[in-house]
């Protein structure tokens, strides 16, 4: 797994942490249970007023289609 870190000007409250975890946590779970992947990354951005928790993985999944 690959671990891009935000860095952040001051630490984040319990409650946004604890909900961070969560969310981060679900995804992780639903990754490992349904794509089998070899290669997660998980980035996790600061921008004005708000969190940006991006995920990625080379698992079986479904596909999106961009047209």
């Amino acid at each position: 797994m690959r671990l891009h870190e935000a860095v952040l000007d001051q630490r984040l409250s319990a409650r946004q942490e604890r909900n961070l975890s969560r969310i981060l946590r679900e995804c992780l779970t639903s990754i490992f249970k349904h794509a089998q992947p070899q290669v997660i990354s998980v980035q996790l951005s600061v921008e004005p007023n708000r969190l940006v928790l991006q995920y990625q993985n080379d698992g079986a999944g479904m596909l999106s289609l961009v047209e």
